[in-house]
């Protein structure tokens, strides 16, 4: 690694660290991503990659003991900013929050206790500890359907749906085979939609920026929960956003959060009644920081970079117009499962009106597996209009102009 002067240690180089990464180079950082991965854009912003596994802890920190870094940052991925956390605190480097509050998102049962004792309104959830347990429970007196997803996990990797018994057995099953300590959560199935809330905190204030239409799957199967759009804005009506305002902000409080992005999941029923799913310390990682900037104006992976390296960011003017805002569409993009023979007509979607950013994540000759996680997102379209049907239409125009053979396998 080069000297340690105005130099940023970044973990993970994928496509959710991307906007931060390009954030650090744009305030004058020179920036060494700890990535082992081929094909990620990390090497189009630095030529300093480091191949380290990401989620290899000690082998990090054993290279930042080697290579001090005078910052360390990271951003859309609940264990890389935890990791962060961890080597900040061990190099006595500057971090926007503390280890012990970055592992929230990894208690997802804890942090739904927390927020219920305190009466703000999380689904009903029961903590299952071993596949026995679950076995005993008293299936006949359950409301189906029910969601199952691990304790503690990454994205939407073994979260499921399940319509009856015999399906929430098995979903059990597999949460237990990729959660790290071996919980499982059962939990309620609400209807309504769901909303995308990103926002920032700043000197323990939590400002809400966007609220989003997370469209995804509803039925069970690999690809349930998996966004595959996000539709600004979900709601405008003032009061309703000052109190979902106000009850993140409550939920950051309790959690500790003093400054920083925050991403957050919520069910809204058709009674109006929002429901916190999941609030996270960091920037989103389906590309919501530039969905945000695009609706907004305000460059939140910039501020959260500011915050990696140490620097006070004043309390930005939030007087965000919520009479006519526009509209945004972050839609993603997704194949067979197959090799990828053919990419074309991303520059020509690219000079449609609206569209202000197109990415693919694949090349030609990568294989693309079943939609399960957000890792078979092929790209994304991010494109804005004066209303909402406006931009749907117009990244509708940009994906049918966008062609991608694929040979099955």
């Amino acid at each position: 690694m080069k000297n340690r002067e105005n130099r940023t240690l970044v973990i993970g180089g994928g496509y959710p660290q991307n906007s931060l990464m390009e954030a650090l180079v744009e305030l004058g950082q020179e920036i060494t991503v700890i990535d082992d991965r081929e094909n990620i854009p990390a090497h189009t912003v630095t030529d300093d990659v480091v191949s380290i596994n990401r989620y290899d802890v000690k082998g990090i920190l054993a290279f930042a003991e080697e290579n001090p870094p005078q910052y360390v940052a990271s951003g859309g991925n609940d264990n890389a900013v935890h990791f962060m956390t961890l080597i900040a605190e061990h190099l006595g480097l500057p971090s926007y929050i503390s280890s012990e509050t970055s592992q929230w998102p990894m208690k997802k049962g804890a942090v739904r206790k927390l927020l219920d004792n305190n009466d703000i309104p999380v689904p009903r959830t029961y903590e299952i500890n071993s596949l026995e347990d679950a076995q005993a429970l008293d299936w006949n007196s359950m409301r189906f359907p029910v969601v199952i997803k691990p304790d503690e996990g990454i994205g939407q990797t073994g979260v499921d749906k399940a319509n009856s018994p015999g399906e929430a057995i098995s979903s059990i099953e597999e949460a237990f085979g990729v959660t790290r300590n071996n919980r499982v959560l059962l939990q309620e199935f609400i209807e309504g939609q769901e909303v995308s809330l990103n926002g920032i905190v700043v000197d323990g204030c939590f400002k809400l920026l966007t609220t989003s239409c997370r469209n995804s799957s509803r039925d069970r199967g690999g690809a349930f929960g998996v966004a595959m759009e996000k539709v600004y804005p979900a709601i405008t009506d003032k009061s309703k956003l000052s109190e979902i305002e106000e009850m993140v902000n409550k939920a950051c409080q309790l959690m500790e959060i003093e400054n920083g992005p925050i991403y957050a999941q919520t069910i809204v029923d058709e009674d109006e009644n929002v429901f916190i799913i999941e609030i996270m310390p960091r920037l989103g990682g389906g590309e919501d920081p530039r969905a945000v900037k695009a609706a907004t104006g305000f460059d939140l992976s910039k501020a959260t970079a500011q915050l990696c390296i140490g620097e006070t960011i004043d309390k930005p003017d939030f007087s965000i117009s919520r009479d006519t805002p526009k509209a945004v569409v972050l839609r993603f993009l997704k194949i067979a499962a197959g090799t990828i023979r053919s990419i074309k007509g991303v520059m020509e979607a690219y000079d449609l009106p609206g569209v202000e950013k197109i990415e693919i994540f694949f090349r030609e000759g990568d294989s693309v597996g079943e939609l399960k996680t957000s890792r078979q997102r092929v790209g994304y379209i991010l494109a804005r209009g004066d209303s909402t049907e406006e931009a749907s239409s117009r990244a509708d125009a940009a994906e049918d102009t966008i062609k991608i053979a694929v040979d099955a396998e």
